[in-house]
């Protein structure tokens, strides 16, 4: 597989329902076996004081996400980010109400519907991913920071229906290519 550098891409990998830790260990050797078609060296990965993943001696950006039985895998030579949801039917306005900021509860309350709720989710895990921080930041952070990024003109969101999963990719303004495993 011959990869653009100029571009970004989107790995989707199907697997059987596995615990937390068995996924991550598969997108994980997933990553490092692309990563190695890619450039040779070292492989190795550290993590951030938040846990967010990078090559410690490669130029690529990755975001790993996953849900039931979807591993998303988003790389690239510029930062990049991805996350996806399975889109279970839950009481999302408890959620909403507790981290979502009023503009984004009341576009869900008028949507009344779960694609809205997944949609300013998995933007906001997606944006908070983007600047390496995650959910860590709490409530006030989430909401100012990932309306924030979510702005910036120079960023991409590419948002996804793919079956029963709702993913949201940020990444630069050029050509994303999705690869489905």
């Amino acid at each position: 597989m011959i990869l653009e550098k100029h571009a970004d891409y989107i790995f989707l990998l199907h697997t059987t329902e596995l615990n937390r830790m068995e996924k991550h260990k598969i997108a994980r050797k997933f990553l490092q076996s692309i990563v190695s078609v890619i450039e040779d060296g070292d492989n190795e990965i550290k993590t951030n004081i938040f846990g967010k993943p990078y090559f410690v001696y490669k130029n690529i950006y990755f975001s790993i996400s996953y849900s039931s039985n979807l591993i998303c895998l988003a790389i690239s030579n510029l930062n990049i980010s991805i996350d996806c949801e399975l889109m279970k039917k839950i009481e999302f306005m408890p959620i909403s109400d507790r981290l979502f900021s009023t503009s984004e509860k009341k576009c869900i309350k008028d949507s009344k519907d779960y694609d809205t709720f997944y949609t300013i989710w998995c933007s906001k895990e997606a944006s908070l991913k983007y600047i390496g921080i995650g959910l860590h930041g709490g409530k006030k952070l989430m909401n100012d920071l990932s309306h924030y990024i979510l702005s910036q003109k120079n960023l991409n969101k590419k948002v996804l229906n793919y079956g029963y999963f709702k993913i949201v990719v940020l990444h630069n303004n050029r050509k994303l290519y999705i690869i489905k495993c």
